[in-house]
């Protein structure tokens, strides 16, 4: 069935905004017309207020040519009516409301949007019967802030001295980690395989840290860091992640562990010492 014309969608949608949202109501039934001193003008397609007694801009796109418009409409009729009432940011909410093929043309610029806009930005399916009326709406769940998942020069080297610790010192790092949301590490099993009098522990953990997702990351990682160590300003969530495995090590009294800073190229290093061996990873 092709949806009908988005007038005739939009007149029936503004008698039904509860289809949207519950406590949804129409300021007016037709299109409220913003003219704008500085030459800009244009027509809200339904003006409302919510149960919160906030404004609500709300965008109605049937197509997907006219969906690609949608963004930028929504902004600046936001705008323009923030200026014209007089509005404060927080007062004034934006929603855009299209069928659910056109969200695959909608999805990543109104997700951008969402993240980075002062406003309370939220996009709906449309749903229509067997008419072609509206029936309900689903809302959109917008998508994450894009994450490169790569390995930082955190790092650091936990050596045991019973081969059982260097296991155990593993799920005590990635259980603290889980807690954290730090998800990315990168580990080495290490053996001492010559000259092994030399050291009290021959069994090593490397470990590097790998960047953390502000998305899924507790407070505790993401509420920055002024101690005086002044390489971890560039990588603050993991190094502070890499404190609290530090700690949590420290404090399970482990018999013979130790742990030593390391940074990037160690590993190499180790990797060609005739004297370790790498187990896996």
């Amino acid at each position: 069935m092709r949806p009908p014309l988005e007038n005739v969608l939009r007149n029936a949608l503004v008698r039904n905004l509860e289809l949207i949202e519950p406590g949804l109501r129409p300021v007016q039934l037709e299109e409220y017309p913003l003219p704008n001193a500085h030459g800009t003008r244009g027509s809200i397609d339904i003006l409302a207020r919510d149960r919160h007694q906030m404004w609500v801009v709300t965008e109605l796109k049937r197509s997907r040519s006219s969906a690609r418009q949608a963004l930028h409409e929504v902004k600046k009729y936001t705008e323009l009516l923030c200026r014209e009432r007089n509005l404060a940011p927080d007062r004034i909410r934006a929603v855009i409301v299209a069928m659910p093929d056109d969200w695959n043309e909608l999805l990543v610029a109104v997700s951008h949007a969402a993240r980075d806009w002062s406003h309370d930005l939220r996009g709906y399916r449309l749903l229509l019967d067997g008419t072609g009326a509206p029936e309900g709406a689903e809302r959109v769940e917008v998508l994450p802030r894009a994450f490169e998942p790569r390995v930082t020069p955190i790092h650091n080297l936990f050596f045991f001295t019973p081969e059982d610790q260097c296991d155990l010192g593993w799920k005590i790092i990635s259980k603290v980690a889980d807690e954290l949301g730090a998800l990315g590490l990168l580990a080495a099993d290490l053996d001492r395989v010559a000259e092994k009098h030399y050291i009290p522990a021959p069994f090593g953990l490397y470990l590097a840290v790998g960047r953390v997702n502000e998305e899924i990351a507790s407070e505790e990682l993401l509420d920055g860091y002024g101690g005086p160590e002044p390489f971890a300003a560039e990588y603050q969530a993991e190094y502070l992640a890499l404190c609290a495995i530090c700690n949590r090590l420290a404090r399970s009294e482990m018999r013979g562990m130790n742990m030593e800073s390391a940074q990037p190229g160690l590993l190499k290093n180790l990797a060609e010492n005739p004297n370790w061996a790498i187990r896996g990873f």
